[in-house]
This record gives structure tokens, sequence and C-alpha cells, in this order.
């Protein structure tokens, strides 16, 4: 995929967006201020564009999320879908 945007969005903090060819777009945030990508580059499946911040309005408001977690959205032609359909664990 390609990146897209790396801006900074209230409850989702530090967001990478990343289009991809088969036309769906991944949103990952409260990452770091420090990210592997720009705009504009060209990432692969594995590839480290960053790591959790803790970047979010949300951190540290719940106990539960105090080590850290990752905001991800995956959209299939401009509507959200389930992450987990997409993902291997």
């Amino acid at each position: 995929g390609t990146v897209v945007a790396n801006t900074t969005a209230g409850n989702f903090g530090v967001v990478v967006t990343i289009k991809h060819i088969n036309g769906f777009v991944t949103v990952y945030g409260n990452l770091d201020k420090k990210l592997n990508v720009k705009i504009g580059d060209k990432v692969t499946r594995g590839q480290k564009i960053g790591v959790i911040g803790q970047t979010s309005n949300h951190y540290p408001k719940k106990e539960a999320l105090a080590n850290g977690f990752l905001y991800l959205q995956v959209l299939k032609e401009g509507v959200p879908v389930n992450p987990a359909t997409y993902i291997k664990y």
C-alpha cells in the first residue's frame, strides 16, 4: 500500500493511513510521534510503520489500556469492516 496520511486526530492520537490497491484502507492510531514512514512511502505486509505510543486522548484513562493499545480500522471501499477477518494472529 501507500501511506496517504499521517496526522494527529484527537481521540486516535498519531494516525497513519495506508491505501491498498485492492480497495482497502487501513488506519493505525495511538502511534508514537516518531514514525517509520511518511506520506507517499510504499509499504509492504509486515513492515514496521511505527510503535504504539501514548498519543490518544483515551490514554491512560482506562487502567486496562495502561500498557498501550493500537487503534486499528479497516475500510473496504470506504465502509468499515471487522479487522479480525483480515488479520492472522
